[in-house]
């Protein structure tokens, strides 16, 4: 049976804090106490707080400005035992003062009162008696001028495209909103299915600027849903030659499950829309036309889709972070995969920072079960959860970064590299990727490097099906540091095993817990992967897969989970 990663659709009341008062009753008074002889305590020296005497800070904290007076705070609860949050306030660089004590299990604040076109910074604080809080700072939110609009609102069952795009009249489609933001505009998308007939549900074709991105996100709180038609939708976004780009929050379904695999089979010489679609996507075919750069996809449900999640060609300085994709790239003669970055073109001279980053995303259950009409291959050819695709085609220069994904029965590789450039540089790091490769003709193993250059490979688990690779390295990639990786299974291990560790059969049966779905990828009590990590020369991530802090004991642990 298949897990269902999505979490459907959320919908969170927002807490209406209250406070509490005393009142007096009649009646004739009782007696005054009699106190109790004065003891003289012996001093007491208060043991060391430790991780076990802290309350977990909420994770994922953040401020979304609704209008130019009010903002709302949203956080994830990750403690299970809180009598409350403790919100703090102040104008930025100025003086904390308290807010609100939100109730236990609260996510979702909103604060009135605000100045317009001022910054504000927020922390947060799980509190519990007897625990020391943590506290955790939001970045840094500017309400908008109070005479300009900058924030919309988009309702698809309210809502009419002809009102002004207010909380209280909203406008009813997407597209309404991509085609009347301008640069530092934002729209917030309210819970609701949103479909047409379009190529693409949302075809994005207006650019931000350098500080001034235009971002599609959720309502906090809540998901709205992209659903595609069959034979009608090739996308759920389509990114035209757009830059400064942000999608953030939505569920994207496709219509796969609607898809008759005889049909796509002996259509795939000449496939569309019936069979094949991404979730979101954007191409650069028209090289008149200025590449897409900057973009940040996150926090998306991305599933269901012919062709694939993620997939972009031709593009520079994207971000795909914190996204769930799952049953992509089945019934498309195209070769899909999960997230896909095909023939980046480099927008500029640098070298020295991530500008390809993949990282904390879920990818699994994807397959290509049709064969790649491409290139006249005759199989399937994909079905990847990570592919960084034909990167030598345009010279790509720059560096990559891999990290903290969750990777596992993919019919394809768990992360394969495919004739990348010489020119540029990827760190493939702190990723978990268990049994992939389930198609036999896509069996290369959970991390492929073919044709493959100036690659780091390190702390990430790998766990192989018996009859596939660990890993393949081609003979023509150069310069591949693969080390201190934990791997189990497979029937082969390309590389210098002593530079890594192949686990025992009882040292990967304590690996991981014993918990469901995703969670049982969380590290075991005792796993040899908790505080394992060698970072020399690496740039530690900050969280986890979980957006958990990532060190958690005396070092980073091995994989994309840090035990906690």
């Amino acid at each position: 049976m298949k897990t269902n990663y999505a979490s459907g659709a959320i919908a969170l009341a927002l807490v209406a804090l209250q406070g509490c008062g005393g009142g007096g009753g009649g009646g004739t008074p009782a007696p005054a106490p009699v106190p109790p002889a004065p003891v003289t305590p012996a001093p007491v020296t208060p043991p060391p707080v430790t991780t076990a005497d802290q309350v977990a800070a909420p994770r994922a904290f953040s401020v979304q400005p609704l209008n130019a007076n009010e903002a709302m705070l949203q956080w994830t609860d990750s403690s299970s035992d809180e009598t409350g949050f403790q919100l703090e306030r102040r104008s930025a660089g100025g003086t904390w003062a308290a807010l609100a004590v939100a109730p236990a299990n609260a996510t979702l604040f909103r604060d009135a009162g605000l100045s317009a076109d001022t910054s504000y910074e927020y922390r947060i604080s799980a509190l519990r008696p007897l625990r020391t809080p943590v506290t955790v700072a939001a970045p840094v939110a500017k309400t908008p001028v109070a005479a300009v609009q900058s924030v919309f609102y988009v309702d698809a069952n309210i809502g009419l495209d002809s009102d002004a795009g207010t909380e209280a009249k909203p406008w009813k489609t997407i597209q309404k909103a991509a085609n009347s933001l301008k640069p530092g505009q934002t729209v917030l998308v309210r819970a609701g299915t949103y479909s047409n007939t379009a190529s693409s549900l949302v075809r994005i074709a207006t650019s931000g600027t350098e500080g001034n991105w235009i971002t599609y996100r959720n309502f906090p709180g809540e998901m709205p849903k992209l659903k595609t038609t069959i034979s009608k939708n090739w996308n759920g976004f389509e990114i035209y030659h757009a830059s400064y780009i942000i999608i953030d929050g939505f569920e994207i379904e496709g219509h796969v499950k609607e898809v008759d695999l005889a049909i796509a089979l002996a259509d795939m010489r000449t496939p569309g829309p019936y069979a094949s679609g991404n979730a979101i996507a954007f191409e650069n075919r028209d090289l008149a036309k200025p590449i897409a750069h900057h973009i940040i996809v996150r926090n998306n449900y991305m599933h269901d889709h012919g062709l694939g999640g993620f997939a972009g060609m031709g593009g520079d300085y994207i971000t795909v972070e914190n996204n769930r994709i799952y049953n992509v790239g089945a019934t498309s003669s195209y070769g899909g995969s999960g997230i896909s970055l095909l023939t980046p073109r480099p927008l500029d001279a640098n070298v020295a920072d991530y500008k390809m980053i993949i990282r904390g995303n879920l990818s699994a259950d994807n397959s290509n079960l049709v064969p790649c009409g491409c290139y006249s291959y005759q199989a399937p050819t994909d079905g990847n959860g990570i592919i960084l695709d034909l990167w030598k085609n345009n010279n790509y220069t720059g560096r990559a970064l891999v990290a903290n994904n969750l990777i596992f029965n993919n019919g394809g590789r768990g992360i394969h590299l495919f004739h990348n450039s010489k020119n540029a540089s990827i760190d493939i790091v702190f990723n978990t990727v268990v049994k992939n490769s389930t198609i036999a003709v896509t069996g290369e193993g959970e991390i492929t490097l073919v044709d493959a250059h100036n690659v780091r490979v390190m702390n990430n688990i790998m766990s192989a099906r018996a009859d596939r690779p660990l890993n393949t390295i081609s003979s023509d990639s150069t310069n591949i540091t693969f080390s201190n990786n934990m791997v189990y299974g497979g029937n082969r291990f390309a590389g210098t095993i002593d530079a890594n560790r192949r686990l025992t059969d009882a040292e990967s049966a304590g690996l991981f817990g014993a918990g469901t779905g995703i969670d049982g990828y969380r590290l075991g009590a005792a796993s040899v992967a908790a505080n394992a990590s060698v970072t020399t020369g690496l740039t530690l991530p900050e969280t986890d897969f979980f957006l958990a802090p990532r060190v958690q004991g005396v070092r980073a642990d091995v994989g994309a989970i840090e035990s906690h």
